[in-house]
């Protein structure tokens, strides 16, 4: 009698934190297809992105890897964050050092600019143009360069 009670008590207990458990989580108050549209979600959430398509050819393939790879948007946003302080150095009646350092930081920034244009074209061929931030991009090195003529 004992063991019988002690295995009902169980029973009871375990079937009470079973629907405690999905009280918690509200899912004992979706319909089927709500259940079925949150273990969607939960998929999609969990699933990885997919890779863009890599392009043919060889060189335009290895262009590819190199603007798509996380090292090059770091280095881009250090090239920026660096010349932008270049451009913020820059005063009134400044020593002559500092006004040939911002001039060679002028072409040097201004030719990492221009070569990333030119890989990121290579790389995504007239698509480049379909991203409002590849449009910037292709106005800010149109300025580089009209501003070295």
């Amino acid at each position: 009698v004992h063991l019988f009670l002690m295995q009902l008590f169980v029973a009871v207990l375990i079937e009470t934190f079973i629907v405690t458990e999905k009280t918690a989580n509200g899912e004992n108050m979706l319909t089927s297809s709500q259940k079925r549209w949150v273990d969607l979600q939960t998929r999609c959430i969990l699933q990885s992105p997919r890779k863009k398509e890599e392009k043919k050819g060889p060189f335009r393939s290895r262009c590819f890897r190199i603007v798509e790879s996380v090292y090059f948007d770091y280095f881009i946003s250090l090239i920026v964050v660096v010349d932008t302080a270049f451009m913020v150095a820059q005063h009134l009646n400044q020593p002559e050092i500092i006004t040939t350092l911002n001039l060679v930081g002028q072409f040097l920034f201004g030719g990492i600019y221009i070569l990333e244009f030119a890989l990121m074209f290579i790389a995504h061929g007239r698509s480049y143009f379909k991203s409002f931030r590849n449009l910037f991009n292709f106005f800010i090195v149109v300025i580089v360069i009209v501003s070295w003529i």
